[in-house]
């Protein structure tokens, strides 16, 4: 996220989909990333899929990434 003035969700791809041996990389680029300006990373609605058995992620300190990369059918690996 270059700019975020507001809480947003990203929504992950279907990981069926993605390439294989490709890293997703969602990040804080703007800095002002916090507890009230959170990025929330949720998987596809309607894709089955899973991030390591959790349902969601939430990135709440500036400049935060998260590193994501196609497991198995429906996981999404958080590395």
């Amino acid at each position: 996220m270059v700019s975020l003035t507001a809480a947003r969700t990203v929504s992950l791809p279907d990981v069926d989909t993605f390439p294989l041996g490709q890293d997703l990389v969602i990040a804080d680029e703007s800095g002002a990333c916090s507890e009230s300006l959170t990025i929330t990373i949720i998987p596809g609605s309607g894709t089955g899929d899973t991030i390591a058995g959790d349902g969601s992620i939430v990135l709440t300190s500036p400049y935060q990434a998260v590193r994501f990369r196609r497991g198995a059918a429906n996981l999404w690996i958080r590395l």
